[in-house]
């Protein structure tokens, strides 16, 4: 198990919940973003925090072939709705959208920019943010 953490106090609390609740995991304290490719491929990605209109390609490009990805998405005019991806041998994708959610948005480098919006803006609303959330989970069986 891989999770991504945006914020190193709460990456430190996430590896103590996971070790308590007997698993090991690698927690990588970094944009989620990204992904985490050294430990690529991956049978499932699951985000806990939404992305905005764009699934990132890192997290396509980790996946495994038959593999899943799980994501909340969103857009800046509605809550959300999962996102629920499925990865074909050919590198085809098709999925489906259920529900109606609201998760905090992702805090990488890229997930608050929108058409128009100057970079102090952007740099305030991180700023502003009260809570990070985890980036992603990583899971390879």
């Amino acid at each position: 198990m891989v999770t991504i953490e945006v914020d190193p106090r709460l990456a430190q609390d996430a590896r103590r919940a996971l070790t308590n609740a007997g698993h090991d995991p690698l927690v990588i304290t970094a944009d989620g973003t990204a992904g985490y490719p050294a430990s690529a491929p991956y049978d499932r990605v699951i985000s806990t925090a939404s992305i905005r209109e764009v699934v990132p390609r890192s997290w396509l490009d980790q996946l495994r072939p038959t593999g899943q990805l799980v994501t909340l998405w969103g857009t800046d005019w509605s809550n959300g709705v999962m996102l629920t991806l499925n990865l074909a041998e050919n590198g085809a994708t098709t999925g489906r959208f259920s529900g109606d959610l609201a998760f905090m948005r992702l805090q990488g480098s890229a997930a608050h920019c929108t058409a128009g919006s100057p970079p102090e803006a952007i740099s305030s609303a991180r700023r502003s943010a009260r809570h990070h959330a985890a980036a992603a989970i990583w899971t390879a069986c």
